[in-house]
């Protein structure tokens, strides 16, 4: 595995304020993410998980800390900065698939493309399919999203985010909507990525069997983020 760091963290804290109450959502927060990692940030509901995974991904601003992207400071970009960042190194899958339901497959799966100016149009098909037949559902290209199962849809979720290639997928409980066997399925996926494509992954998780597949593990406990 490499030891690059992908992602530095250093005191990174965010609070949301209410009329009468502050809430430290995230408090003093240090992480570390190694190219190759396979990280699982294990917590209870309310806990502060996903405001530190929206950290992560850029969608949220930090009240205080810094955040080294690949060697660069992100913490202070702009708005539409960190966009152009977060569609170049990050593939971002949610629990609610939030597929488009009047697009089809492909045009789903293409969104993140048009937003990535290093990217042509004559490139689309072949980067589509091949996110597509990386997921097992090239075969679904032209279907939309109603006449696909929940974990079919959130398989076509996974190579949207996949389709730009991208350092890292930031998966923040992606077998929530699914079965058992649905589960089993994405996470067997999600390990696939990281063991042969060297896709960086952090898996946001209520469930131990799947953090217990990640090679390094964070607990967060009221905006507490320690490493087991």
């Amino acid at each position: 595995m490499a030891s690059e760091n992908l992602i530095v963290i250093e005191n990174m804290s965010k609070s949301f304020q209410s009329t009468k109450v502050k809430t430290i959502a995230v408090n003093n927060a240090n992480f570390e993410l190694k190219r190759g990692d396979f990280i699982a940030i294990t917590g209870a509901s309310g806990s502060g998980k996903s405001t530190f995974m929206s950290l992560v991904a850029l969608l949220e601003q930090a009240d205080s800390g810094n955040y080294m992207l690949s060697g660069s400071d992100v913490s202070t970009l702009s708005f539409s900065q960190k966009s152009l960042v977060r569609n170049k190194y990050f593939g971002i899958i949610y629990q609610a698939f939030n597929l488009i339901n009047e697009m089809t497959v492909y045009e789903n799966v293409a969104l993140p493309l048009k937003y990535n100016k290093d990217i042509s149009r004559s490139e689309f098909e072949v980067l589509v399919l091949d996110a597509l037949n990386k997921v097992g559902m090239d075969h679904r290209t032209y279907h939309m999203p109603y006449e696909l199962s929940g974990g079919e849809k959130q398989r076509v979720a996974i190579a949207r985010s996949l389709v730009n290639s991208p350092a890292l997928i930031l998966a923040d409980e992606p077998t929530g909507n699914l079965d058992s066997k649905n589960s089993e399925n994405i996470m067997m996926l999600l390990q696939k990525l990281n063991d042969q494509d060297k896709v960086s992954v952090i898996l946001v998780t209520h469930d131990d069997s799947q953090a217990a597949l990640a090679n390094k593990k964070y607990r967060i406990v009221d905006g507490n983020l320690s490493e087991l």
